[in-house]
């Protein structure tokens, strides 16, 4: 509850209501509802003060980790993770984790998550000098084999966003690699997904 609580901006209800899933899953012993507590502590924070918001998704993440826990949420609190990270100014380790949240996120099914990961991934491309790539992304996003998946509050409009920072550096270039992106099958989306946010290469096409 407090997750989409946060994505539709009551952010008091979804701190309160973090904070009381807290306590109910410490007091419980259960990693894996503690894990989520983290998880949706991390939706909470994350507009607001996003280094809490970071330190409280890398513990659910620790959580997964240390527990082997396969959650079908991985996806989505590695997505966020990166997102964090990339405001935080590591634009690599962003990247590094958001590769990591696009293959579980293969891995799962979870396209709506899988979405969320390009979505965190444009702005440290183009901040690594991958503007190809995030156009790239943008087009599979609002045209192509994820054309409305993963429509969260605000997202229409980073997307807006985002084309028109990377027109600014394509310039007449920027049509023909959206094109490029929303002719790509699902399948080839994601495999370029993997490959671009593995290898940060300036220079690869």
């Amino acid at each position: 509850l407090a997750m989409y609580e946060a994505m539709a901006g009551r952010i008091d209800d979804a701190r309160a209501d973090t904070e009381r899933a807290l306590e109910l899953a410490r007091r419980s012993g259960n990693r894996t509802l503690l894990a989520n507590a983290h998880h949706a502590t991390a939706w909470a924070l994350q507009r607001d003060d996003p280094a809490a918001a970071l330190a409280a998704a890398e513990q659910c993440l620790d959580l997964y980790r240390q527990f082997d826990i396969h959650a079908f949420a991985a996806s989505s609190v590695m997505a966020l993770a990166g997102g964090l990270r990339a405001r935080l100014g590591d634009d690599p380790g962003a990247l590094e984790l958001l590769h990591d949240a696009v293959v579980v996120g293969r891995d799962q099914g979870a396209r709506p998550q899988l979405a969320a990961g390009l979505d965190w991934a444009l702005s440290p491309l183009v901040r690594t000098e991958r503007p190809d790539v995030a156009t790239t992304f943008l087009g599979g996003l609002t045209r192509g084999a994820l054309a409305g998946v993963g429509l969260f509050p605000g997202v229409d409009t980073a997307r807006a966003r985002a084309l028109e920072r990377d027109r600014a550096v394509l310039g007449d270039r920027t049509d023909e690699v959206v094109a490029r992106g929303a002719t790509m099958s699902y399948d080839e989306l994601v495999q370029y997904a993997i490959d671009h946010l593995d290898r940060p290469d300036p220079n690869r096409d």
